[in-house]
């Protein structure tokens, strides 16, 4: 079964997209409109694994074979971040993923589904470096701020970007704290700062239970 991720992020009220289009064994990639890959699943899953690494002994996101086959030096910050969070959450959309190029019922799409839900609300998720110290950090937000429309006004101001994912005649959303949070003024947040600050307390809840580990 074909499905399609959307990851996007605003920046200057411009809205930038990265796009990935799984068709059985082939995987395409867009940047906006424009597309950059076009390879079987079995050539580009290598680099994704070798992206998601906790042993890459110091290689940074720029200088890795992902990267380099799909941003330029042209691409602003946003799209790097943006890639970061797609390259990173990939690889649980590959695993969700698995039994949807053997069987096409409703149970390959359920556990696409729980696969999601299990890894992309509430969860934090980490792009690792190679280094030693702090490594940067995603979180995907709870389920429960959707029906706000702060969320919304979050992502216009791009303190959160978004994943949506089209599979069959179903659309999963969710929205995440980028690696990199843009410096957005105080005064500009707003009415939404409650929200907003709610989300930080969550993702600080969480990187403790991560650090007790």
């Amino acid at each position: 079964m074909n499905y399609k991720v959307i990851f996007s992020a605003k920046e200057n009220k411009k809205e930038n997209k990265i796009t990935i289009y799984r068709n059985f064994g082939s995987i395409i990639i867009y940047i906006n409109d424009v597309q950059v890959v076009e390879k079987q699943i079995k050539e580009i899953q290598p680099l994704f694994d070798a992206y998601n690494s906790g042993n890459i002994d110091g290689v940074h996101h720029e200088d890795r074979e992902l990267t380099k086959l799909i941003l330029t030096s042209e691409h602003p910050v946003t799209f790097h971040s943006l890639f970061k969070s797609f390259a990173t959450v990939n690889v649980y959309l590959q695993y969700g993923s698995e039994s949807l190029y053997s069987n096409h019922d409703s149970s390959s799409i359920k556990f696409f589904k729980d696969t999601f839900e299990a890894h992309c609300y509430n969860s934090l998720l980490v792009a690792w470096t190679g280094d030693l110290g702090t490594q940067p950090v995603m979180y995907l937000i709870k389920k429960e701020y959707y029906n706000s429309d702060d969320v919304n006004g979050l992502y216009e101001l791009g303190l959160l970007n978004k994943i949506l994912v089209e599979i069959g005649s179903e659309n999963l959303l969710s929205y995440f704290v980028p690696f990199d949070i843009p410096n957005i003024p105080s005064i500009m947040i707003g009415r939404l700062r409650t929200t907003w600050h709610k989300i930080i307390n969550d993702m600080d809840n969480k990187l403790s239970e991560l650090n007790k580990r």
